[in-house]
């Protein structure tokens, strides 16, 4: 049982001496640094397994992607998962274990490696100093994508990805049902700002995330993954499994109390219906058209509609629960921001403002008569895709923009086959779910998690179609029978069959 290498570790880590060694290492640990600083010694275990584990970091980079607990500073747990993560990537890739990750995939990774290395050069141009600190988020998101775009290439383990996904979130969502119904929070002294804004009658969560829209965001990307998995069941007992498993994510999920997100879950519910089948297709045509005349009757103004809704009292039992300001207002002070992020970006168009500098210009930059802004205080752009083109400028933008379109395409093209359909219905449902939320937010690293998800979707299925017509053979796997991890039947090609027989045709007749 003992006789590989990480055996005979584990077996000196839990018996005899070396029990007592790290027993000791802890305590010492924990007194210089405090009881956080005794994950450092499950840490360096957890370290060498994903060494020694092929594709390791892969799924150690996507598992900890919501993880943002802080361990010593600007240390966190994902950021030094990513950095373990990349390590093992390398390291694995040096013993020829897995293939050395490549930046230049064309298309995709070129054009993510063009916005990245625009947004150096735009933080170069706009000046300021601290480049290292400001690149910094952009770098984890560079990463995810990246790790996820080269090795995401089976779709066996895109599935396996899903399957992490939706453990991931069903593991947060306990946490926050536990943070929110009995107080307990791990956490709590790790996001002591956030706690303390929100007061001891309230009780919005955060999970491991830094912030509960973050959170709602990933808890999208996990019921996405979750739906995905009920399909693909291979009996009754996994399929409950993962039924029970949404229920507690959305239970999760509402504690967070993210309006934004709340809008995104309409979206992708909105999408998922619309792709799905027929008879889902009609309903959410009734309902987009429902949605189109209620919003008429209000004239089209969202501000008005919110006002109407929130008079409902269960709605504003909800706002006061969780120490939110009113719908209306946090629309009209977002209408503000976006306002002035659009006026930041029209005095700098080429390289932008510079990464972190946009709220410190905000307030310049508002329209007149900024009324939210007077008992709100100003922040960075609360959309995305603004953010980007206010901060980094134009080009970046453009980029960024053309990375959702190929994402999307993407989709659209792997949606045709039977097999990757199910996947391309949940990551575009996911995709759009996060345009509406983030539409409302700053920049989450979640988006690049699934647009590497979406993209490396796309190239397995061009990849396949490209062998398989290489090879002349014809893949007949495309049955939604078929699980993910079993591999395709293969006929003989047509040219074989004709060459073959043609020889039986030319063949001499004895007699």
């Amino acid at each position: 049982m003992w006789e590989s290498g990480l055996g005979r570790l584990l077996h000196s880590l839990f018996t005899g001496f070396w029990t007592l060694v790290l027993g000791a290492f802890a305590g010492v640990v924990a007194a210089i640094g405090g009881t956080k600083s005794v994950v450092i010694v499950p840490g360096l275990v957890f370290a060498y397994i994903m060494v020694m584990t092929p594709y390791s970091g892969l799924y150690a980079i996507v598992a900890t992607t919501p993880v943002n607990v802080e361990i010593a500073g600007p240390i966190t747990v994902s950021r030094l998962a990513i950095l373990l993560g990349a390590m093992a990537v390398y390291i694995q890739a040096i013993k020829g274990q897995i293939p050395f990750p490549k930046a230049t995939i064309w298309p995709e990774g070129i054009l993510a490696l063009a916005f990245f290395i625009w947004i150096i050069i735009a933080t170069l141009g706009a000046g300021g100093g601290h480049l290292v600190a400001k690149i910094g988020p952009f770098f984890i998101f560079a990463v995810i994508f990246f790790v996820v775009l080269n090795y995401g290439d089976k779709l066996s383990r895109i599935h396996n990805l899903f399957i992490l996904l939706a453990t991931v979130g069903l593991l947060q969502a306990m946490l926050v049902l536990s943070e929110a119904l009995i107080g307990f929070s791990p956490f709590g002294g790790w996001h002591a700002t956030l706690s303390a804004a929100q007061g001891d009658g309230e009780v919005r969560v955060v999970g491991t995330s830094s912030h509960p829209i973050i959170l709602a965001g990933f808890f999208q990307v996990a019921l996405g993954a979750l739906v995905v998995l009920v399909f693909w069941a291979k009996s009754n007992i996994q399929r409950l499994y993962w039924i029970g498993s949404i229920c507690v994510v959305i239970a999760g999920w509402w504690f967070t109390y993210s309006r934004s997100s709340w809008i995104g879950m309409a979206a992708m519910l909105f999408v998922g219906m619309l792709l799905s089948s027929r008879a889902s297709r009609k309903l959410a045509i009734i309902g987009g058209v429902s949605g189109f005349v209620i919003l008429s009757i209000f004239d089209f103004s969202p501000s008005a509609l919110i006002r109407y809704i929130e008079d409902f009292g269960s709605l504003s039992a909800v706002t006061s629960s969780a120490g939110l300001s009113a719908a209306s207002e946090s629309l009209d002070w977002r209408t503000e921001n976006w306002a002035g992020a659009w006026r930041i970006f029209l005095a700098n168009p080429v390289f932008g403002v510079g990464l972190d500098a946009s709220k410190g210009q905000m307030l310049a930059h508002l329209p007149a008569g900024a009324i939210a802004h007077q008992y709100i205080s100003p922040e960075v752009p609360h959309n995305m895709f603004l953010l980007i083109l206010a901060e980094t400028g134009l080009i970046s933008f453009l980029l960024f923009i053309a990375l959702w379109i190929m994402a999307f395409r993407s989709l659209f093209r792997v949606g045709s086959n039977p097999k990757y359909r199910p996947y391309a219905i949940a990551l575009a449902a996911i995709m759009v779910g996060q345009i509406t939320t983030f539409f409302f937010n700053p920049l989450p690293r979640e988006i690049w998690l699934t647009m590497g998800m979406s993209l490396a979707l796309g190239r397995v299925f061009r990849m396949s179609r490209h062998s398989a017509t290489t090879a002349g053979i014809t893949p007949v796997c495309d049955s939604l029978n078929m699980a993910p991890d079993q591999e395709p039947h293969q006929t003989r090609p047509k040219t074989a069959l004709r060459r073959k027989h043609q020889r039986k045709s030319r063949a001499p007749t004895v007699t």
